[in-house]
């Protein structure tokens, strides 16, 4: 989850569909300058975006591997491919494609999409081609 307090948390509910009262672990991830406005996670990597960039963790030690760097404004909406392939959305306008390395390192946009003449708020992939 992520939120206004620029933390992404991680929660362990402990395998039960419906944990019992009490303390639920987390960790904690920080070092966005932005609200977190969207998250997602893909075998052991972890994305998050808010302001224009997206940070890319690492889920077993909370350490962040790198940094997607290339929107304008804030980041609203992310999705991972199964060939781990990111795709976000921005308050700029554009929607960019990435490849995300199983390090986690840092990696430019593949493919930049500009057709939207406002914000881009949400996005929904439909499968897994690009082409």
């Amino acid at each position: 989850s992520g939120g206004r307090d620029r933390l992404v948390r991680l929660w362990d509910l402990g395998g039960h569909p419906r944990p019992q009262a009490g303390p639920i672990n987390s960790v904690t991830l920080e070092g966005h300058e932005s609200n977190v406005r969207c998250v997602a996670m893909q075998g052991g990597l972890v994305v998050s975006g808010g302001g224009p960039d997206v940070r890319v963790w690492d889920s077993k030690t909370g350490g962040q591997t790198g940094t997607l760097k290339g929107h304008q404004h804030y980041i609203s909406s992310l999705d991972f491919d199964a060939e781990r392939r990111l795709i976000t959305g921005s308050w700029d306008k554009t929607v960019r494609v990435w490849k995300v390395e199983e390090d986690g390192g840092n990696s430019d946009a593949l493919l930049v999409l500009k057709e939207h003449t406002s914000s881009i708020l949400s996005l929904q992939r439909l499968s897994d081609r690009l082409g």
